[in-house]
């Protein structure tokens, strides 16, 4: 259960009336934008071959969750910076069980969930809050930086798919990971959500270095689970790889560099269509999303069953 102490100590505020407004209003348009494709491009679904491989779709969320051997030691070396970890296995488990958050509507249950899990393991609510915005921030640069280095592997006409927006984009990747820079992006984020804080945040150009790197890998991964997602119910072939690991990195950068806005999920998911389009249809681009979005929650949730399986702790036991 969800302590309610831990989401005051979280500061977790009701949200502005612009910010309700904002939020639904970019929901409806997302329904609206969802309707008018399967209405205008939908009939060009007749033209793609479907089936359903098994296997396939259970490798893809084995691949997925390969990438824990990655995410978690970066999870593990942030908190080590601020001051205070536990052992690798106990943020194992936690991270596996706060992914059960990704499963309900509100987009901070994860959050909270690892919150108050630590607070068990005696690290506070805030501590694990400033982690999590300084994981969020970092993940969102990996994915502007994997989404820069796909483009050197694709020719395009359109000028956002060309390499000297890669060029840009890891220029602006470099900036932003600037110790001081991205130190103080992160105690100006934090404030903006009244999180005051005691701990410092200064991370080194080598934490940095060995989180990013971390981090990208992890992106990588995802991506090639969701093209063996994409290759279990359609034809593909293996051009479209980079494809859908560049999909993948715009998607893992707008959610995470735009998590503190309302309507998240519409933008990074709109951006995910958006990319994708560019190599299938619109309207399967669109259904793709969706599966995408089941993947996860079912990937979610046998993540959090094979956790309390095996890594939950003796005393937890019946």
């Amino acid at each position: 259960m969800v302590n309610a102490q831990v989401i005051k100590k979280l500061n977790f505020k009701k949200t502005y009336n612009w910010k309700h407004f904002a939020a639904s209003l970019f929901l409806i348009l997302g329904i609206m934008a969802t309707i008018a494709v399967l209405i205008f491009d939908g009939k060009r679904l007749l033209e793609y071959s479907f089936h359903l491989n098994p296997s396939l779709v259970v490798f893809s969320i084995i691949i997925g969750f390969s990438g824990l051997i990655f995410i978690v030691p970066a999870w593990h070396l942030i908190l080590a910076r601020l001051g205070k970890s536990i052992s690798y296995w106990d943020d194992l488990r936690i991270y596996c069980y706060s992914f059960i958050g990704y499963a309900i509507p509100g987009g901070i249950w994860s959050f909270v969930g690892r919150a108050a899990l630590y607070e068990r393991e005696g690290v506070s609510a805030v501590q694990v809050t400033v982690a999590g915005v300084i994981e969020m921030m970092l993940i969102g640069v990996a994915g502007l930086i994997v989404y820069g280095g796909t483009l050197f592997f694709h020719e395009s006409e359109q000028l956002w798919q060309r390499p000297e927006i890669a060029i840009g984009i890891a220029i602006i990747a470099l900036i932003i990971i600037q110790p001081p820079i991205f130190n103080y992006i992160c105690q100006f984020i934090l404030q903006r959500f009244k999180q005051t804080t005691e701990y410092t945040i200064s991370l080194s150009y080598t934490d940095l270095a060995i989180i990013l790197s971390l981090e990208i890998v992890v992106i990588i991964i995802g991506g090639t689970a969701i093209y063996f997602l994409l290759k279990s119910f359609v034809a593909t072939t293996s051009d479209l790889y980079i494809t859908m690991v560049r999909v993948w990195a715009v998607g893992v950068a707008a959610g995470h560099l735009l998590f503190w806005f309302p309507g998240k999920p519409i933008l990074r998911d709109g951006a995910i269509v958006l990319t994708l389009s560019q190599a299938i249809t619109p309207s399967l681009a669109l259904i793709f999303v969706i599966i995408v979005r089941l993947w996860t929650i079912v990937s979610a949730i046998i993540a959090f069953a094979i956790a309390w399986l095996i890594l939950r702790p003796k005393s937890q036991y019946l």
